[in-house]
C-alpha cells in the first residue's frame, strides 16, 4: 500500500492510499483523499498538475477520473489514471474525461 504526500496547494495535498498497476492498459490507478480544509476542492487541472509531477510523466499521460467531496467536509475522495505514454492515454481514456480534465495539453 502506498503512502504518499503530494502538495498542491498553501494547506491543500494528496494522500495516495493505494496504487494499482494495470498492466493490460499500461497505467497506474491511483486512489488518494484531497485534503483542503476550509477551502475550496482542488481543480482537475490543479491536481493533474502535481500528481504528473509527482510521478514524473507527461501531463497529457495524467486524467483525473473523478473527485467527489461530501459535503462540509475538507476532504475528496480522488480517483486518478497515471499512463506510462501520452499514447496509450490516447488509445484507452475516454473522451469526456479528456474534456473534462482540459484536453491532452489543457489547451482544449
Amino acid at each position: 500500500m502506498a503512502q504518499k504526500k503530494i502538495n498542491i496547494d498553501n494547506n491543500v495535498w494528496l494522500e495516495v492510499l493505494l496504487e494499482k498497476e494495470n498492466k493490460l492498459f499500461e497505467r497506474i490507478e491511483v486512489i488518494g483523499l484531497a485534503h483542503h480544509e476550509l477551502k475550496s476542492t482542488p481543480s482537475r487541472i490543479a491536481i493533474r498538475k502535481v500528481v504528473s509531477q509527482a510521478y514524473n510523466k507527461d501531463i497529457s499521460s495524467v486524467f483525473v477520473k473523478s473527485v467527489q467531496t461530501s459535503y462540509g467536509q475538507g476532504i475528496s475522495n480522488v480517483h486518478i489514471h497515471v499512463y506510462n505514454t501520452p499514447e496509450f492515454a490516447k488509445k484507452y481514456e475516454m473522451k469526456y474525461i479528456v474534456e473534462r480534465n482540459g484536453g491532452y495539453t489543457l489547451e482544449g
